[in-house]
């Protein structure tokens, strides 16, 4: 089993799912999984992501009727779970491209809230480019 779990809900965004997941894959962290959330589209996202699984064996799909993105989300946790304390769920908000990086800056800033947790509460993490402006608006 993969460290890291992504969890990608999607409804009716097949033509970006494909510019997701393919940046996901193209992580330079390397030991992961992606598990894609249909929630009730009704577009081609189920061929598209079919495409893509046929090339690529860290990418599960699952379908499930339309109840929106936090129920998709909470599906990915309850299905694919993670009752495995060793691995880590990243959640992707949306189907958008990442930088090849922000998987392995997101492990680095857990690992480092581990060692020396923080006072104050962390509720989001926002990918930032090399001159370390929001990479995208998420």
């Amino acid at each position: 089993m993969a460290t890291v779990s992504i969890i990608v809900p999607t409804y009716n965004r097949s033509k970006l799912l494909k510019e997701c997941v393919e940046s996901l894959l193209a992580q330079t962290y390397r030991d992961l999984e992606i598990h894609v959330v249909d929630d009730g589209s009704t577009d081609d996202t189920r061929e598209t992501i079919g495409s893509i699984m046929s090339k690529h064996s860290r990418i599960k799909y699952s379908y499930r009727p339309h109840l929106g993105a936090c129920a998709a989300r909470n599906f990915g946790v309850e299905h694919y779970n993670m009752g495995n304390r060793k691995t880590s769920i990243a959640h992707f908000k949306k189907a958008l491209s990442y930088n090849p990086f922000d998987l392995r800056l997101y492990i680095n800033l857990l690992q480092a809230l581990l060692i020396n947790p923080p006072k104050e509460r962390i509720s989001d993490w926002c990918p930032l480019d090399d001159l370390g402006q929001p990479f995208r608006n998420l």
